[in-house]
């Protein structure tokens, strides 16, 4: 389940909250977004609501036009960037489709461990990202 994407994630166990999660995810697929000159998806599990849902929900409405729960019918675009948030297996499969030949961010969940995932796709950590720019 590893398919053929430049890959970034940031870890559950990571010492930051939701918001800095968020931030960090929204950073990189922003940068990825600009590189690419496209729209982002934001996909999550169906009767997902937490508040960082809200907050990664308006960073798409201001960068890109698609929020979708993964309900996969075959009409959806693929080769865009998408950022994924506390994925189930099924959804970040969705989100491996979609992102195919693209990039992908998930933000890890308590519910499904993405380390897997992350060392097969070569995902980079954005959680060592603050520790470079904290000169750790």
């Amino acid at each position: 389940m590893t398919g053929s994407c430049r890959a970034a994630w940031v870890p559950a166990d990571s010492n930051i909250d939701l918001d800095q999660a968020a931030a960090l995810a929204m950073r990189w697929i922003g940068n990825e977004c600009q590189e690419w000159s496209t729209n982002t998806i934001l996909l999550t599990k169906p009767n997902v609501a937490p508040p960082v849902v809200t907050l990664l929900e308006d960073f798409v409405q201001r960068q890109t036009q698609s929020v979708s729960n993964c309900d996969r019918d075959g009409s959806s675009p693929a080769n865009y960037p998408v950022l994924v948030y506390d994925p189930d297996p099924e959804t970040l499969g969705c989100a491996i489709e979609l992102a195919e030949g693209s990039c992908l961010c998930a933000i890890e969940g308590f519910t499904y461990p993405l380390r897997h995932w992350a060392v097969e796709s070569g995902a980079v950590d954005l959680t060592s990202t603050l520790l470079d720019n904290d000169g750790g």
